[in-house]
């Protein structure tokens, strides 16, 4: 019976000193209380040391901020950002324009409007790499260092994410339309940009029987020196014409000066003189009308574009070239495009309709009859399909054609190099037939 009432006196006694030491803390809560009133109250950290002075280290690794007041917009500390949390957008004034974008306290004049500068430090991973390139140093870790710039600022939780984007930059919306970011607002607000005024230029009405302008008559033109084969020469006489056609000489008094400088230089030669003779004399330009241009399309080489195979495109727009060079039509652009294609064994049907939309009048699968050859050159015999025969078949040619030989002679010459070879073809005769060879 006394253990009962002594265990209920023990328990009366143990609640009477912890009601005692809780009235205690209550009475002095202010300076016994141990727990932190975060986020209301902080505890202070201080500045680890790691050997280096502070003025020289920046040992603070803490929020990022902003003088946007020294901000040129050079985009430096975007670039360097190695996680993209720094956005930065710019609008430079137009040609012209009197807006003042301010000055640094460098003394560096801005030359654009910063827009927008945003940092998002729920992606920053306080490398502090931005602050490194700044050539105005506007960008830093607060803190450390910087402390006479901002307070440390070590940790600053929030409940949403939008509250840990900084803004920095927030220009008027006066100042951006007078340095002409008109576009840059409607962008913002969703809107299409405004397309820039194109001003209109009046159409003339072009009769087509109307003379086009043609040059004068006995105008200079330096291109008729192109016909002097020797480089030395030619660059000689070139620069005399232009020294005399730049002193208002007419066409005779040109080719004078011309003259005198070559046998100067020791470089007038039988060739350049027969040039210049023909610049004397005056010729009156035939009048050209629009009722005498070709009818026939020039082609587009944007046409291959559709091409897939990018060897094949390759190929096709450098044969192009090479036949617009040389003031082909169309329709022979076709036909070397295809035989080249056709040699690299690259022409499938689809390349082949693709290279005809050059020259839609190209019949696709027609051959042409045979005309007496009015070029007699080596690239005759361009029609052989065989590679190696087309060689042995040039060879020959250019060979009979050192020595002097008629035409006839030289086709004989091709036949029988192609006969020794075992590659005379019933093709091969029948082209070479065409072109003035004898029957074998």
């Amino acid at each position: 019976m006394s253990e009962y009432f002594a265990n209920i006196f023990y328990g009366l006694k143990s609640f009477a000193e912890g009601l005692q030491l809780t009235m205690r803390h209550f009475r002095n809560r202010k300076d016994l209380v141990a727990t932190l009133q975060y986020p209301h109250e902080k505890w202070p950290i201080e500045d680890r040391h790691i050997g280096f002075p502070l003025e020289e280290y920046n040992i603070i690794r803490s929020r990022l901020n902003v003088d946007i007041d020294d901000c040129i917009g050079c985009l430096q500390c975007e670039r360097a950002c190695p996680v993209d949390c720094i956005k930065i957008e710019t609008i430079k004034p137009p040609k012209g324009s009197d807006f003042d974008c301010g000055i640094t306290s460098n003394g560096t004049k801005m030359k654009m409007l910063v827009a927008r500068f945003s940092i998002d430090m729920t992606e920053c991973m306080f490398c502090n790499l931005c602050t490194f390139p700044c050539p105005e140093d506007c960008i830093y870790m607060v803190g450390g260092p910087n402390s006479s710039k901002h307070e440390i600022e070590y940790e600053y939780a929030s409940r949403d994410r939008e509250s840990l984007i900084f803004q920095f930059a927030n220009p008027s919306e006066s100042d951006v339309l007078a340095v002409g970011g008109e576009n840059y607002l409607r962008a913002k607000a969703g809107l299409p940009p405004l397309a820039p005024e194109v001003p209109v230029k009046p159409v003339e009405t072009v009769s087509t029987a109307t003379e086009k302008p043609t040059p004068t008559a006995g105008e200079p033109d330096v291109k008729v020196l192109n016909g002097i084969t020797d480089r030395m020469v030619r660059a000689t006489a070139k620069k005399a014409f232009m020294a005399a056609a730049r002193g208002g000489s007419d066409l005779a008094a040109i080719a004078k000066s011309i003259q005198a400088a070559l046998e100067e230089a020791g470089k007038f030669t039988d060739e350049a003189k027969a040039v210049l003779d023909s610049l004397a004399v005056t010729q009156t330009p035939t009048p050209v009308t629009v009722n005498e241009v070709s009818s026939e399309a020039k082609p587009d080489i944007k046409t291959l574009n559709v091409l897939e195979d990018k060897m094949v495109r390759g190929m096709a727009k450098k044969i192009f070239m090479a036949e617009s060079r040389g003031g082909k039509s169309a329709s022979e652009m076709v036909d070397a495009i295809l035989a080249g294609l056709k040699e690299a064994d690259k022409l499938t049907p689809e390349t082949e309709a693709v290279v005809r939309q050059l020259a839609p009048e190209v019949p696709v699968s027609t051959p042409k009859p045979s005309a007496p050859v009015t070029d007699f050159n080596v690239k005759v015999l361009n029609g052989i399909e065989d590679r190696m025969t087309r060689g042995l078949a040039k060879k020959a040619f250019m060979a009979a054609q050192r020595e002097g030989k008629s035409a006839s002679e030289i086709i004989q010459t091709v036949q029988t190099a192609l006969s020794e070879a075992d590659k005379l073809t019933d093709d091969v005769k029948t082209l070479l037939l065409s072109i003035g060879g004898d029957k074998a």
